[in-house]
């Protein structure tokens, strides 16, 4: 591998895990993605992640995989960075054809799904080799890394991500370690490399941030992404540091809420929020139940109340319309 390469990294912050909006019949609804990125881009991201688990990206097929991620790009029009997943299955050859095909949408760095690489049973070993295979056979396109917990959830070492690192190739890296003592040895590990660590466990957030994660990338951000935006914007800042507190336990306390019939929670909630889209998902969930869509509408009038304490952007906010209306 050449070590002398160089990519520009990508912008701190939030990074929302794109949702994908279907219509009645379960079809892929372009305007409303379309809406849907510009609502991300409104609320503040300085980067989005599309093709994700969060995107549905298993119950897509490959051409709807890149009409999605092309949809994405022409939308955001280069205000933001897009990254997107491109490894699905093992067959080795097939896996680098689609990660040039996803870089052909004009994606910023191309996500590999570490779980792809190798069986639960592999060793990490096994995992590098398919690595080094695809850097060697992609060139000069920039890449990421996802511990994506569908199939499994496969971790990666700090000894290998600080490798990566330095290959100059690797941009982005989502973290669900959800363990701050093995996410603060993975940003030491990538110290002066162009890859940057985004945490996507909110318990740790803020103790990663100050311990130099580059960002979020969190399912919250598809329920409320200015209150993400807020906490990494202050979250060293002495003047807010009684609403960062009150903030963190809140979305803390939240937190198990939003994974809960996700993402068709997500999907209910921003159509509460008022946008023109459906709430239909491809994922096989339990049926909702009425204390389900009250949970919800509580954490909408939560959302309402910290947004007006806290001040962030309105424009996002548009009438509220009961849960039981949709």
């Amino acid at each position: 591998m050449n070590q002398n390469l160089t990519f520009r990294t990508l912008p701190c912050g939030l990074w929302p895990v794109m949702i994908t909006p279907f219509k009645e019949n379960l079809e892929i609804d372009f305007e409303g993605l379309r809406q849907l990125t510009e609502f991300y881009l409104n609320s503040g991201a300085e980067g989005l992640f599309a093709n994700c688990l969060s995107s549905e990206m298993f119950e897509l097929s490959s051409e709807e995989r890149i009409k999605l991620i092309k949809t994405v790009t022409e939308t955001v029009a280069g205000a933001v960075p897009v990254v997107a997943t491109g490894t699905f299955g093992n067959e080795i050859y097939n896996t680098i054809e689609f990660i040039k095909k996803v870089y052909d949408c004009g994606v910023d760095a191309v996500v590999i799904n570490i779980n792809q690489l190798a069986g639960e049973k592999e060793s990490e070993l096994s995992l590098k080799e398919s690595l080094e295979h695809i850097i060697n056979k992609t060139c000069h396109i920039p890449l990421g890394t996802y511990e994506c917990p569908v199939p499994y959830k496969r971790l990666l070492s700090a000894g290998l991500l600080r490798w990566l690192g330095q290959t100059g190739r690797f941009l982005y890296h989502k973290d669900t370690s959800c363990d701050i003592h093995a996410l603060t040895q993975k940003i030491i590990s990538v110290e002066n490399t162009s890859l940057g660590i985004f945490n996507a466990h909110i318990p740790t957030a803020i103790l990663s941030l100050k311990r130099g994660a580059h960002g979020l990338s969190p399912i919250g951000a598809n329920f409320f992404p200015e209150l993400y935006k807020f906490l990494i914007k202050n979250y060293n800042v002495s003047q807010y540091k009684e609403e960062i507190s009150n903030l963190s336990a809140v979305l803390n306390l939240v937190d198990p809420i939003l994974h809960k019939f996700y993402p068709a929670s997500a999907k209910i909630f921003l159509k509460m929020r008022g946008l023109n889209i459906n709430v239909h998902t491809r994922v096989n969930l339990p049926e909702m139940k009425h204390a389900d869509y009250e949970r919800i509408n509580d954490l909408f009038s939560i959302f309402q109340r910290l947004n007006d304490s806290l001040s962030c952007p309105s424009d996002q906010l548009n009438n509220f319309t009961s849960i039981y209306k949709l």
